[in-house]
């Protein structure tokens, strides 16, 4: 879910609260959420930083950044030839990176977690 708040140019306690809960829900649901704050916004970026809620609602600069970050998505591959080698898994995106191979017991689940750091980063543009 996007929210689009560049023509936004009150916000108020309730919008908040709106703002947050709906970043709870949908991320509660393995949703991406995000949050499109240009920077000609003044009041309504000040009162955003105010409330430091960056820290918890990903702000993208821009509806394309927006998307960008809200479609990025990971997946993790079984990187074995054979069904007889060891474990071996590696985290890729649609965006084109890869993560590093691994292996050992733990290789699916490390793999994993790379995808979501990845995931979870600022999108590049």
């Amino acid at each position: 879910m996007i929210v689009d708040l560049s023509a936004c140019t009150f916000l108020d306690s309730t919008v908040i609260s709106m703002l947050v809960w709906a970043h709870y829900l949908i991320t509660s649901h393995k949703g991406r959420f995000a949050l499109v704050l240009p920077d000609g916004s003044a009041h309504t970026a000040r009162v955003i930083h105010a409330m430091r809620l960056q820290e918890i609602l990903p702000v993208c600069a821009s509806l394309a950044e927006g998307v960008i970050f809200v479609e990025h998505a990971t997946r993790v591959r079984d990187l074995r030839v054979r069904v007889d080698e060891a474990q071996a898994y590696g985290a890729a995106c649609e965006c084109g990176w890869t993560g590093e191979p691994r292996t050992g017991e733990f290789a699916e689940r490390k793999a994993r977690a790379d995808g979501n750091r990845h995931s979870e980063a600022p999108p590049a543009l």
